[in-house]
């Protein structure tokens, strides 16, 4: 999955996050936060690469 899908996916679980209550809630609030958790982590990896690059 690239960036760009992971950005989308995000935004479309937070719409419905808003939306929704209870368990359903917990489901959806969970797969939020991993996508964010994976969109830092791209983050950072693309601020190494540019990083490693101006080094050498």
């Amino acid at each position: 999955m690239n960036y760009k899908k992971i950005n989308e996916a995000t935004e479309m679980l937070m719409r419905k996050l808003i939306s929704t209550k209870g368990s359903e809630r917990e489901e959806i609030e969970k797969k939020y936060l991993y996508l964010r958790d994976q969109i830092k982590m791209i983050e950072d990896c693309e601020r190494n690469i540019n990083q490693l690059i101006s080094e050498i």
